[in-house]
């Protein structure tokens, strides 16, 4: 495969520190051969800033959503089929740790409880292989293709995939429900750079991502923001850029 670099990195907004609040940002990424064939992918979750422990959320969903891209590229699912099977299988997940945790024949108030205090989390990602490149959302956040920045606002209302758990009937206020991420399927060949920021990341500074040293320069150069206070919330980010 094409050579690629991978980087990836996170840190807590000056919100945060303040309150003493945790990082509510998690992200998952590496690199998986699968049947001779070797991909990369890469994804951000941001928990939702007025819940409880929504950081728990963003790390199941992290996790999950790399480990489950992984097995259906394994049963032979291509990437253009993958945003919405992704996407309906990563909230059956969510449903199934509701039903683990709340009870499976509990009061709708109590589930929705659950899912408000630890599940509200969006998720931003991408898969690589050497003839595609696969870029799905749900939710806000940032998305860096080559020169182009996709800035997914949402008025500070994303569309975190629990939302879906939820009877619309008692939350009338939520966004319909969807079947399948937002996505773009891009020819690898066309790609130079790529990357999925959650939204505290600040677009000026999307120069300034890019040819860092060593595989944890993406991490120190957050750290030298963070220590500058440069961030309001949590920022985390992932790059891939071709090598050389």
């Amino acid at each position: 495969m094409t050579l690629f670099n991978l980087k990836a990195g996170s840190v807590p907004g000056r919100d945060h520190l303040f309150r003493q609040a945790n990082c509510q940002d998690r992200y998952r990424c590496g690199s998986f051969e699968i049947k001779g064939s070797a991909y990369r992918a890469g994804i951000v979750c941001d928990g939702c800033g007025s819940a409880e422990a929504s950081e728990v959320g963003a790390a199941l969903l992290a996790e999950f959503g790399i480990t489950e891209v992984a097995r259906l590229i394994g049963q032979g699912r291509g990437l253009g089929d993958l945003a919405g099977e992704l996407y309906r299988n990563s909230l059956g997940f969510l449903e199934k740790l509701t039903g683990l945790v709340a009870g499976e024949t509990v009061s709708p108030d109590k589930a929705g409880g659950f899912i408000g205090c630890f599940l509200l989390a969006t998720m931003l990602g991408f898969v690589m292989s050497e003839e595609e490149t696969l870029v799905f959302a749900a939710g806000d956040g940032f998305i860096i293709v080559n020169d182009e920045i996709e800035c997914r606002d949402e008025n500070n209302r994303p569309h975190y995939l629990a939302y879906d758990l939820l009877d619309p009937g008692q939350y009338p206020e939520l966004p319909p429900r969807r079947e399948s991420f937002d996505f773009r399927l891009l020819p690898t060949a066309s790609v130079e750079r790529l990357a999925v920021w959650t939204d505290g990341f600040d677009p000026a500074l999307k120069g300034e991502i890019w040819n860092l040293a060593g595989p944890r320069g993406l991490q120190r150069k957050l750290n030298v923001w963070g220590k500058r206070k440069l961030f309001a919330d949590d920022t985390t980010g992932i790059t891939l850029e071709r090598a050389g």
